[in-house]
């Protein structure tokens, strides 16, 4: 009876880590416009509040440490400034200069956004404040992964979290989504 409640929490946790890849692939890849750009809390706000409530924006764009560079339906996009790790080494085999960098991406929905992942996975996600993301972007080979992912309530409560267990695959870069905003700002400082 062990074994199997073990093996139930072990199912419960693979589907968990699914669900919280599948709502932030929504996130990063569910439009087909390409999103704004931004930048300090000035830019921030005058580019929120194109789209967005005041009432949202001003909570949204006082993120310190943080740097908005996307707004789209879902929501607003920010990366940590003092957390990007920027490496650069030469590939013995290949005698070509590879460039890394790893950032924290944190993402803010709007009310529609947390619409739409409720609609998705469910009722916990009601509650949802804002999510954290840790990437690791190849800048030579325009591509990225996800290192660690935690989706917080709005009083700032963990509703879920992915570990170093959840490694998501490389993938390419793709044009006109968020992905690319943040590679175009992250590894223009290489």
């Amino acid at each position: 009876m062990v074994i199997k409640s073990m093996r139930e929490k072990k199912h419960s946790m693979k589907k968990s880590v699914l669900l919280l890849f599948l709502a932030f692939l929504l996130f990063l890849f569910g439009y087909n416009n390409r999103p704004c750009a931004a930048g300090s809390y000035e830019n921030c706000w005058t580019k929120c509040k194109e789209i967005f409530s005041d009432d949202f924006c001003k909570e949204a764009c006082k993120q310190y440490r943080w740097k908005a560079f996307a707004f789209d339906k879902r929501g607003i996009y920010f990366y940590n400034t003092k957390s990007v790790t920027l490496e650069t080494h030469v590939n013995l085999a290949t005698k070509k200069s590879e460039k890394w960098a790893k950032v924290w991406i944190k993402m803010i929905p709007t009310e529609k956004g947390r619409e739409e992942l409720v609609k998705e996975f469910g009722e916990k996600y009601e509650k949802a404040g804002f999510y954290l993301e840790l990437c690791e972007i190849d800048c030579t080979e325009i591509e990225f992964h996800r290192l660690k992912g935690i989706l917080y309530s709005s009083d700032g409560e963990i509703i879920e979290e992915t570990g170093r267990l959840f490694f998501s695959p490389w993938k390419q870069v793709v044009p006109r989504k968020v992905i690319e905003v943040l590679f175009d700002e992250v590894c223009s400082k290489m």
